[in-house]
């Protein structure tokens, strides 16, 4: 029954890194054969919940952060990046489909250049970047919400003395097929508030289990969700300005706060904690 037992924890374990493992896997798992009970043959689901959680944080880098700000400086720098990716999903989709045409792609490099800076913590880089391709599309463009929003949150971070950052993993670049499955979904007349109610559920409770930077980057994109559907700024020149009563909107900028409550709740017990 050992065995199967420390087969079972060996399999939680893979939760964490391989460094860690390879350091101090042995005396963890001899630690949890040691207090389970005689005759377990599986983990108990919160001894389960406890060893992925910490596998993750541990994966995610959260024990280098000991202070809330710590917390809310990556969470903010997480929303950024993925505004910032989807501002690069908006303006690649149209272009996706042939026939493709190398002047509006050559639109896309001051935004993909923008995602690399900010995925490798170059973040007055990636602020400098998305200033730029901003000022460079309004004339053509509407103003894109997700790159003000995107750029607000990069002022704070290099305002607050965060020019650089520890570097992103590419592994968030896979949200960029969930940001097209998204755009699919609206074009298809699936209402905004539709495709991120998903969104707010995940974010809470991955917020409330695991990592609270979450909230905080979820929060961004419901706050650029709601300037969206509020505010329609034309292309410069053209004098359109459209404002919308927007009742989703109220909802979006609730949840965001109530996000960013539960974000700062999570890092101040994690500080504590940490």
């Amino acid at each position: 029954m050992t065995d199967v037992l420390a087969r079972r924890y060996r399999a939680l374990l893979r939760a964490y890194p391989r460094s860690y493992r390879e350091q101090r896997g042995d005396e963890l798992l001899g630690t949890l054969l040691d207090a389970a009970p005689p005759g377990r043959r599986r983990p108990a689901a919160r001894e389960a919940v406890s060893l992925l959680r910490e596998g993750f944080a541990l994966r995610a880098g959260l024990g280098s952060l000991h202070t809330p700000a710590a917390f809310w400086r990556d969470g903010l720098h997480i929303g950024a990046l993925l505004l910032l990716l989807a501002t690069l999903t908006d303006a690649a989709t149209p272009w996706l489909q042939p026939p493709i045409e190398p002047a509006p792609l050559a639109r896309l490099v001051l935004p993909v250049l923008a995602v690399a800076a900010v995925l490798r913590g170059r973040l007055t880089g990636g602020l400098v970047l998305t200033l730029a391709w901003l000022v460079t599309e309004l004339p053509m463009a509407a103003l894109s919400w997700q790159a003000v929003t995107a750029a607000a949150a990069l002022a704070v971070l290099v305002a607050g003395r965060s020019g650089t950052s520890r570097p992103r993993s590419p592994g968030w670049l896979l949200f960029v097929p969930l940001l097209m499955l998204i755009t699919y979904l609206l074009s298809a007349g699936w209402p905004m508030h539709v495709a991120l109610v998903v969104l707010v559920p995940l974010a809470a409770l991955f917020g409330a289990l695991v990592d609270p930077r979450l909230p905080v980057a979820a929060a961004t994109l419901l706050a650029s969700a709601a300037l969206q559907s509020t505010l329609v700024i034309g292309p410069l020149g053209g004098g359109t300005v459209e404002y919308h009563a927007s009742g989703p909107a109220v909802v979006f900028l609730a949840l965001a706060i109530a996000l960013l409550a539960l974000g700062d709740r999570r890092a101040r017990s994690a500080a504590v904690h940490g």
